[in-house]
């Protein structure tokens, strides 16, 4: 087994989200760890490289790698399996955290709110009961780790370098971002 630590470089603000509510005037929320810091989960870092090895067909070691999943409606058994590598949560480094553990008014500053509506195409007015709010987090870098066979570890980076955009609204300008291995 090999370890890669790599970076995720965010460019753009990024929401990770679980899909609740921060409070009564946000509709989305950023995920948050136990101490309030902004993380991606280990398991969406899993699914962009998995969709990355698809779309640049790595082949068979993709099953090897990331597992697969009972097909709905199948009936083999032997369909469903763990893959071999093992994905941790992207954070900020422990400097940082350590840092800002007990400053909440400058752990805040990583955390701000963007609006948007939906606009009447007919009109050009907006729509009532059509705002949301939704929790983004500043441009930053964080740090995990991937535990991989020594042989998969090629086919992993190249996957990394296929993702260029993590987390909800990467289609209308957030979470542009660079995966990259940190040596």
């Amino acid at each position: 087994m090999t370890t890669i630590k790599y970076k995720i470089e965010f460019y753009t603000d990024w929401n990770c989200s679980s899909g609740l509510t921060g409070n009564a005037d946000i509709d989305i929320a950023a995920l948050r760890d136990n101490d309030g810091f902004p993380y991606v989960p280990g398991k969406t870092v899993k699914g962009l490289l998995r969709d990355a090895a698809k779309t640049l067909k790595i082949g068979d070691i993709e099953k090897e790698i990331f597992g697969s999943e009972k097909q709905k409606g199948s009936n083999h058994i032997d369909e469903n399996c763990q893959g071999r590598a093992f994905f941790s949560n992207a954070e900020l480094k422990k400097e940082i955290r350590g840092a800002l553990k007990d400053k909440e008014d400058k752990k805040a500053c990583l955390f701000r709110e963007i609006a948007s509506t939906k606009i009447d195409r007919k009109t050009g007015v907006a729509e009532d009961n059509s705002l949301r709010k939704v929790e983004v987090v500043i441009p930053l870098t964080l740090f995990g780790t991937i535990e991989c066979e020594d042989t998969h570890k090629d086919a992993i980076l190249k996957c990394m370098k296929f993702i260029k955009r993590l987390g909800m609204g990467r289609n209308r300008g957030l979470g542009r971002c660079e995966i990259s291995e940190v040596k």
